[in-house]
């Protein structure tokens, strides 16, 4: 199983050893990699590898010198530093380069100096455009979403190969490059497998704009910022995306896609300072929010909104405070991000006497690996200032395009009635299986991946799903027919 930390410092761990043995391709670079994996998910689940080797041993305490040092802690690393080198006779070349590499990236620590953050400012004319992207799309463009998806995995290549026939215009990724979205993984996981597709199907790569989520932002978002500025120099400087928050329109300005960054605050929470601090839930920054509420306002077409951190989830709670007036459970929301929206426009919008979330027509987030299509119109919660009776017109969870998510998985009796319907009157989730096969008896008891095509010509954006599999071969499962598209919005 190809296993991704859901932490910070097991992200920063593995994500180092896999740099440091990338140049030796040797079978014990592999072993190390799969004992270090092994570690880390025993480490996140409170447990201890069965039957630990020399090598799980190694990488057990290269994991609490990790974590001694970027605590701060001199005291306890230096500890664990003796530890591992007591061991030095069976210390492996990658178990060294990757303690340099962390001592270095020990930056990702408090306070966040918003080195690498670009903000707008709205008090400075100059920024007027800030975030816009110059280009604008023809009117019958495709355009592609997909979430989650920097793995690396050949799954992933499978996706983004079924998505590219498609022919899209415009690439649009809701966030999350593993392991820590650093130059190694946006190089290896995020760009290659995206342009080795396009070589194989003898195209070339579209614009592609991203926007963060949290594991990018595992390393201060540093080397993602670094990629925007060359993403899509190859077709020209109307395509630069400035910030990690943008507005995409189309010529005839029917449409207009926005992309925002909750990665950030997802990065301030987990340390307590900052706009983040003392939130249980990302939302936006204070600028970023006006610059986003701008941008709805003053359109008069569709609205397409993309957010890495889910509006709502199918069976977790996300909030503990007092609320009222919601369709399944309340618990369940992010109450940043419907405060964000849940509130009416200026007079002399384009959009009068609605709220924010009222002119959203899509809003289609990442985070968590899974794909769920919420019906029409769900009720939000009442919020502080959150009107009574505000809505979501329309949500769906695209953040299952590469990240594996057990087949198992159940919606909430909260949101069982709020999971919109395939053609066939069933819950428009991934599991699809033309002999009605268990859940639980699936290819690996894993969900497909998905993924979106929005064509503007008709209006319909069909949702997609491609095999998930994670035994290290090449080749898809050829033991499922997959119903395709799993759901079609149309608009």
């Amino acid at each position: 199983m190809r296993f991704v930390p859901s932490t910070p410092n097991g992200s920063l761990l593995l994500s180092a050893l896999e740099e440091t043995s990338d140049s030796h391709d040797t079978a014990l670079a592999q072993d190390i990699l799969a004992k270090a994996a092994e570690v880390i998910e025993a480490r996140e689940a409170g447990k201890t590898p069965d039957q630990p080797t020399t090598e799980h041993q190694i990488v057990q305490v290269l994991a609490e010198w990790t974590d001694a040092h970027l605590a701060d802690d001199p005291q306890k690393a230096s500890v664990h530093q003796a530890e591992l080198e007591a061991k030095s006779g069976v210390h492996p070349f990658a178990f060294a380069k990757a303690q340099d590499l962390l001592r270095r990236r020990g930056h990702d620590r408090p306070p966040y100096d918003g080195t690498y953050y670009r903000p707008w400012d709205p008090n400075d004319a100059s920024q007027k455009d800030f975030g816009k992207v110059k280009h604008h799309l023809k009117n019958d463009a495709k355009i592609g979403f997909y979430g989650d998806w920097g793995t690396g995995g050949e799954d992933a290549w499978h996706l983004f190969y079924e998505m590219m026939k498609h022919k899209p215009d415009v690439l649009l990724h809701l966030g999350d490059i593993y392991n820590t979205g650093n130059h190694y993984d946006i190089k290896h996981k995020f760009l290659e497998p995206m342009d080795e597709v396009c070589r194989h199907l003898g195209v070339s790569r579209p614009p592609v704009l991203t926007i963060p989520g949290n594991h990018e932002y595992f390393t201060k978002a540093k080397s993602y910022f670094h990629m925007l500025d060359t993403l899509n120099s190859a077709h020209g400087s109307e395509w630069l995306q400035e910030a990690s928050f943008f507005c995409l329109r189309t010529a005839d300005h029917k449409w207009q896609f926005i992309g925002s960054d909750t990665g950030l605050q997802s990065y301030t929470k987990r340390h307590g300072h900052g706009a983040g601090a003392g939130k249980t839930v990302p939302g936006f920054e204070d600028s970023e929010l006006e610059w986003h509420r701008k941008r709805i306002s003053e359109f008069p077409g569709r609205t397409v909104f993309l957010s890495h951190h889910q509006v709502v989830s199918p069976d977790f709670s996300m909030y503990s405070g007092p609320a009222s007036g919601a369709s399944g459970n309340y618990t369940y929301w992010n109450p940043n991000l419907v405060e964000a929206f849940a509130c009416h426009m200026p007079s002399g919008s384009a959009n009068p006497n609605k709220t924010y979330l009222e002119a959203i027509d899509l809003w289609l987030w990442g985070h968590d690996h899974w794909f769920v299509p919420f019906v029409d119109n769900v009720t939000v919660p009442t919020f502080g200032q959150t009107p009574a009776g505000a809505k979501l017109r329309r949500g769906r969870l695209l953040g299952g395009s590469a990240r594996e998510t057990k087949a198992t998985r159940t919606v909430a009796p909260a949101f069982a009635g709020l999971v919109a319907k395939d053609d066939k009157g069933d819950p428009a989730l991934p599991y699809y299986t033309p002999d009605n096969t268990p859940k639980n008896q699936l290819y690996n008891a894993i969900c497909n991946h998905t993924y979106g095509i929005l064509d503007l010509s008709t209006g319909l954006l069909n949702h997609y799903q491609t095999p998930a599999w994670y035994d290290g071969t090449k080749q898809p499962p050829q033991t499922r027919t997959l119903k395709n598209p799993i759901l079609t919005d149309k608009f």
